[in-house]
Formats: structure tokens, sequence, C-alpha cells
């Protein structure tokens, strides 16, 4: 049996347990792991605020503590956990644990007290200003769960009679008629408590996390795409580790909040300034090579934050594999009015040569008129020639560039003129629109070939 006696000397407090036959004593000021002992003391920074409530003329002071992620954990105050309720860690395709546990995950946010006294039963979870966005913006959503609070209420607010739950005090400060105020030193500041609120957020953030451990140093660079004031020095390096995954040059990934999405092969991460060969910091810019390479061919840099750290490599090649696959792969060549050209035919001067309509295809044999990416600003020309194998050398005898239209195909019409006695070589290139030119990315697009050869017709006429 458990009884405890509390004894009042000299200003402090002390608790005697008598457990079975033993007493033990301890001072309530040495406690030290209590849950709001904990929340000071693992506490960044704090946002202090003033709600005011018409209605009772009440009024409650209140603060929010931001308690960061360190190195490779978050610091936020843990409640006791049996360790036989703790589900194995989950691992990606390389064997890195992915962190599943939030910081605060679903506890609510603020404790509540009544003339100092702890209302025990009753707990805000949040208020509107303070909730986390629905779609992640400048702060990660991950910060939104980093913070504690705790409200001080005076006795303008209705409590229980056994002082373990407030009769309404979330509904009083959830009324549309409560100002909320920030207060810094004591002075209540005037302005929108949200943007307030999140503007603090922002600077826990970029301050105090310690998420992104930078290393494999490469020295300082300069940055001339950018404006002036920020061209350099940049402090450049080859990996980081982020909450226990690593990240380095080479690696595929996915951006998000970028339109479209890109996906991109590490090159190296910047840090603005000179700095040391490892840092832990929140923040910094990653360069990548745009992938596919034959599509792109374009270095891009964005933000750490807009690395998709939920897509796993077997999805982004599978992606980039998808994209290779509407590239242009063949040519298709059908003679719809007749007269068709076979490849090694012999064919009398002057037979004509029917009109030919061409398709281009990409790997999922699918008619394209324009190259993947660059939001199919890239249109697609066929080229047709035709090449007389003449004894003084070759010589072109027909040369046409054909477009694709919104109402008609790739089409060149029939050609009467091919008299010249001796081997024929017909080609049809696939060509960029902006650059007339026949390969992409240092890759050739599609051709066709057809060879032939014209020889005397029947009446001897050339």
């Amino acid at each position: 049996m458990q009884t405890a006696n509390i004894s009042i000397r000299y200003r402090w407090l002390q608790v005697t347990m008598q457990m079975r036959s033993q007493a033990r004593a301890t001072h309530l000021r040495d406690v030290a792991d209590d849950m709001q002992t904990l929340y000071v003391a693992a506490a960044a920074s704090t946002f202090e605020f003033r709600a005011k409530v018409a209605a009772v003329s009440g009024v409650v002071e209140g603060v929010v503590r931001y308690h960061p992620f360190l190195y490779d954990r978050e610091t936020f105050p843990a409640e006791f956990v049996d360790p036989r309720d703790v589900e194995p860690e989950i691992e990606d395709e390389h064997d890195y644990a992915i962190p599943t546990t939030k910081a605060r995950g679903r506890r609510p946010i603020f404790d509540c007290y009544w003339n100092g006294r702890m209302i025990p039963y009753t707990t805000i979870h949040e208020f509107d200003w303070c909730a986390p966005p629905k779609k992640e913006k400048a702060v990660p959503l991950a910060c939104w769960n980093r913070v504690s609070g705790v409200l001080w209420t005076n006795d303008k607010f209705q409590v229980s009679t056994n002082k373990l739950t407030f009769i309404d005090l979330e509904v009083r400060l959830k009324d549309k008629q409560t100002m909320f105020s920030r207060v810094i030193n004591g002075q209540e500041r005037r302005g929108n408590i949200a943007k307030q609120f999140a503007d603090w957020l922002k600077e826990c953030h970029e301050r105090c996390d310690k998420q992104v451990h930078f290393s494999d140093y490469r020295g300082l660079c300069s940055r001339t795409e950018l404006p002036r004031n920020r061209q350099g020095p940049w402090s450049t390096y080859a990996q980081i580790e982020w909450e226990r995954r690593t990240y380095g040059a080479g690696t595929l990934i996915k951006t998000k909040k970028t339109v479209p999405p890109m996906y991109g092969k590490i090159t190296r991460f910047f840090l603005y300034g000179e700095r040391e060969e490892e840092e832990f910091v929140t923040g910094g810019e990653v360069e990548i090579q745009q992938q596919p390479k034959c599509i792109y061919g374009e270095t891009k840099t964005v933000p750490l934050f807009k690395i998709d750290r939920s897509a796993s490599q077997a999805m982004i090649k599978k992606a980039i594999d998808e994209e290779m696959a509407l590239m242009p792969s063949v040519v298709v060549v059908s003679w719809p009015e007749g007269n068709e050209v076979k490849h090694g035919e012999r064919r009398p001067a002057g037979r004509v040569v029917g009109d030919i309509k061409v398709e281009i295809l990409n790997q999922k044999r699918e008619a394209i008129n324009k190259l993947p990416g660059q939001g199919g600003k890239r249109k697609l020309l066929v080229e047709l020639k035709v090449v007389w194998h003449a004894p003084g050398g070759d010589e072109i005898i027909a040369s046409h560039v054909g477009q694709h239209g919104t109402t008609w195909p790739y089409w060149f019409r029939k050609m009467e003129n091919l008299r010249q006695i001796g081997a024929h070589t017909l080609t049809l290139q696939v060509c960029v629109n902006d650059s007339a030119t026949s390969t992409f990315a240092g890759q050739p697009l599609p051709r066709y070939t057809l060879k032939f050869t014209v020889t005397v017709s029947q009446t001897g006429v050339a």
C-alpha cells in the first residue's frame, strides 16, 4: 500500500511516499522528469499571446513552445511508451529506416490552468491560427507538430466542483468574438496572429532545426545565374544525410511543388556562405541533371525542401522510363492512293510515285507530332529527300518538308518526274521544328530509308 503526505517547510514542498515497509521522501523542486518541466527544458523558442473573451470579461494568457529536430531525432518530450507496444521501423528499398514517429503525434497542444492550478481533464487541441495548413507551404508540415503550449486563465471561467474540468473554456476561446493578439516583452502587438505565428514557426525551423547533415565538402563556387548580391560564395557538398536517408551525387530524386514535377540526378548541394567541411543545418539547395537527359538536357537548382522524400528509387526509375517511351522511335509509311514503291524495286522511268502518308510513333506505338517535355512546344517535322546516285556523284532531285496540322497528318503528294536512270534513295527524316536538326540531345531522330532503281521504260524514254 502507498500513502503520501505533504508538508510545507520554508517555502518548499516535501513528498513522502510509503511503499510497503520503506518510506521515500523527495522535494518537489528536485522533480525534473514531469511533462511540464520537460516541455520547458526542451523548448528552443516561445510564442506568447493573449486572448480576450468579451462575453465573460475573461483574459487568457498563452504560450506556444517550439521543440526542434536535432541531428537525428525529434526533441519533443515523449510520454512513457511500453516497449512492447512499439512497432518495428519501416525500411525502404535501400534498408534505410523511414521515420514514422511524429513529434507531438495526436496529443493536443494546450494544457490548461485556472488561477495557477492545472485542470488536468481539459486540453485544447489547437486554434485555427495555429492549425497546420491543408497543403504544405513555406514551412514543412512536420514543424507544425513540434509545438506544445499552455493556457493560463483568470477566475472568470467556470470549472467543475472537483476542479478537474473547465465547463466552457474551449467554447469561449473559439467564439468569433474572442480576440487573439501576440505578446512581445509584455506588450500586445496588433496584426494577423495567423501570419505572425506562421512567420515565427518559419524562423524556428530555419534557426533551430538541425535536420540535414552536409558532408563531403567540395569547396566554394560562384553562381552567376543568381542576382549579384547572392552569387557567392556558395559552399558545395557531394552528400547529405536527412533523417537517416543519404542522398549523394548520382542519386535520383523527384521534386514536389514544381510545375510539372521534375525527375533528376543529383550533381551537388549548395549552402550559402563559407561553411565548415561538415554542417548540420536546415535549408540549402540541390543541383540536379534533369532526367531523362535526352529529353531535357538541362541543369536545375531547387531548394532541399522540394525533394519528394516519399518517392522511392524504383518509382522514379519507372517514371523516367515511361517518359523515355514517349520519345519518337520509328517512322511508319503508307501509300493511301496506291503506286507504292517497294524497297529494292526496279521501276521504269516516269512511273508515278504515289502519295506518301507518314506517322511518327513512340515506343508505346502511339502517333506523335511533338517532343515530350517543355509543355509540348517542340514540334516535329518530316523532311523528304530523293537522291539520285548519278555516275558523277549524288544529286538531290526532290526535297520537301512536311508539317503536322490539326486536321491533316504528315503527307507528301505524288511525284511524276523521276526519269533519271539509276539507283535512288528516298529518305524521310524526322526533324525538330525550332532547329531543323535531325538529332536531339545528341541522339539521332528516327529515319525511314527506301532504296529503288529507275530503269529505262518500255518505250525507251528516259
